[in-house]
C-alpha cells in the first residue's frame, strides 16, 4: 500500500512518513512492520466502521420513505377509485390545522431570535 493511497491519507501516512526518514527508508522502498500493519488495519476497521453507520442511516431513511410512499400511494389510490374521500380530506386538514399553529410559533420563535 501507498503512502499516498486514500485510506493512509486520511490516516496518519505523514505520521508513519517520519518514521520511515528516521529508520532511513528509501521512498519506494517495502516497509514491513508489524506496527504499521496494525495502523493500517486501524484505519481500515474506522472506514469500515464509518461505511456500515453511513448503510444503517441510509436503511432508515429508506424506512421512512417507504412508509411515506406507503401512505401516499394509498390515498391517491383512494382518490383515483373516489374511495373514502371524504374520510382522506377531513383527516388531511385535521392534520394541517394540528401543524399550522406549531409551524407559526416556530416561526415566530426563530424571527425573535433573528431579531436579537
Amino acid at each position: 500500500m501507498s503512502l499516498e493511497d486514500n485510506l493512509m491519507r486520511l490516516f496518519g501516512s505523514e505520521r508513519i512518513a517520519k518514521m520511515m526518514d528516521r529508520m532511513g527508508l528509501k521512498e519506494g522502498e517495502v516497509i514491513q512492520h508489524s506496527m504499521i500493519s496494525k495502523s493500517i488495519e486501524r484505519a481500515q476497521k474506522k472506514v469500515e466502521e464509518n461505511n456500515f453507520g453511513v448503510r444503517k442511516r441510509l436503511l432508515e431513511y429508506d424506512d421512512v420513505m417507504n412508509a411515506q410512499r406507503e401512505v401516499v400511494y394509498k390515498r391517491r389510490k383512494h382518490a383515483l377509485h373516489g374511495e373514502r374521500l371524504r374520510v382522506d380530506l377531513a383527516n388531511m386538514i385535521f392534520d394541517t390545522s394540528e401543524a399550522l399553529p406549531k409551524q407559526t410559533k416556530m416561526l415566530t420563535i426563530l424571527k425573535t431570535l433573528s431579531l436579537n
